[in-house]
């Protein structure tokens, strides 16, 4: 995955409200997107970083050919900065300005492509720290959750026009999207490697992960005297779920689970 722990904002694939029966659909589409994070090439990065820096011209959400992105990186940085505890006071006041002014761009970013008819989303980029409350990163996610798809749409239109809201009214009443149907995918690196680590680690206070409809979890395994990997489904709310621990391999199409290498 790429390692921007001043936040990745991806518009891609994948509801989190599926069944047991749609889990291997789900995981594959997962493994073939973080194949694509992985393939993505650093010259891309840094023009995508030039443009996240340019004025916001809020009205280009109207111009499907400008608004519609399936990517957006928005941070220069790389490799630091990923813990509140890693900045001093007026380090932390500073950054807190530059998120914000960040931030209107992923309000821009995320309005232009629901308006036309974008549904799903995923935001990776979150790296472990010590305690999940020192993490900015899980404050970003947070905003962007609550403030963005979670919020009725011409709610978040006000916050991208602001005072232009009252000339751009009637496009917005026009092209107002359910944020009930918007799904989430949030990819998290954790410190343990180990699935039967990550199974046996407690939610704790200030983690996102706590209110997640769906949690599946990704680690290595020892099978024998080497090394492979598995996922199981640690929450899911609504519905009935396997217990099952499923191995699974990593390949050029995207993540296989075995079940799928069997059938």
């Amino acid at each position: 995955m790429l390692s921007i722990p001043d936040m990745a904002l991806l518009g891609a694939a994948a509801l989190m409200f599926f069944g047991p029966e749609q889990l291997p659909k789900v995981a594959r589409k997962v493994g073939l997107l973080v194949r694509d994070v992985q393939n993505t090439s650093q010259s891309f990065i840094r023009e995508m970083e030039r443009a996240a820096d340019e004025p916001i011209e809020a009205s280009s959400v109207w111009t499907r050919s400008k608004a519609r992105c399936d990517y957006l990186h928005v941070f220069d940085r790389a490799g630091r900065r990923v813990s509140i505890n890693d900045l001093e006071q007026d380090e932390w006041r500073l950054w807190k300005i530059e998120l914000a002014r960040k931030l209107e761009r992923a309000v821009a970013f995320y309005y232009g492509n629901f308006i036309w008819g974008v549904r799903r989303c995923v935001i990776d980029g979150v790296e472990p720290v010590d305690r999940a409350s020192d993490s900015f990163q899980f404050h970003v996610f947070e905003y962007v959750y609550h403030q963005i798809l979670r919020k009725d749409s011409q709610w978040v239109a006000r916050d991208l026009f602001r005072a232009q809201f009252r000339a751009n009214e009637e496009q917005v009443v026009r092209q107002a999207y359910d944020y009930r149907e918007i799904g989430c995918l949030l990819l998290c690196t954790s410190k343990e490697v180990m699935l039967d680590e990550l199974l046996s680690r407690s939610i704790e206070s200030g983690d996102v992960l706590a209110n997640a409809n769906t949690i599946i979890l990704m680690g290595k395994v020892r099978e024998g005297s080497r090394m492979g990997r598995a996922l199981h489904v640690a929450k899911h709310r609504g519905s009935a779920c396997s217990e099952a621990i499923v191995p699974y391999e990593i390949t050029e199409r995207g993540l296989i689970l075995a079940s799928d290498k069997n059938s």
